[in-house]
């Protein structure tokens, strides 16, 4: 799917609370709106623009599958964007950046989750 595409679903999806409410339990933070309809839409296995997004499953069990603290660190991975690159929300600094799991190093802090499609 495009991202134009992934962006409109988001717009017209409502927020599934189980879903929303397994992640928040994990984290122990309530997550922001945008982030909600993410997870929302994480049912589903979503490629957008060569970028996929996790799985409810695969984030809620990142720390393991991909040997990182992710949660000690406030971060939800949302979109594995390869070699090792995952795209997350930090919910430390309220934003969302880049992560890579084998130098454990943020990069490319962006506003909108939206600036990484364009």
């Amino acid at each position: 799917m495009m991202h134009e595409e992934f962006f409109k679903l988001l717009e017209n999806t409502s927020v599934n609370d189980e879903t929303v409410a397994s992640v928040e339990s994990a984290y122990k933070l309530t997550l922001p709106d945008t982030l909600k309809k993410v997870l929302s839409v994480s049912t589903e296995d979503v490629f957008v623009d060569e970028k996929r997004l996790l799985s409810l499953s695969e984030i809620l069990s990142a720390d393991i599958e991909y040997g990182t603290a992710f949660i000690a660190q406030k971060l939800i991975p949302v979109f594995d964007s390869m070699d090792n690159d995952f795209i997350v929300f930090d919910l430390q600094e309220n934003t969302w950046t880049m992560f890579n799991i084998v130098d454990l190093c943020q990069f490319a802090k962006r506003e909108l989750l939206a600036d990484y499609f364009n």
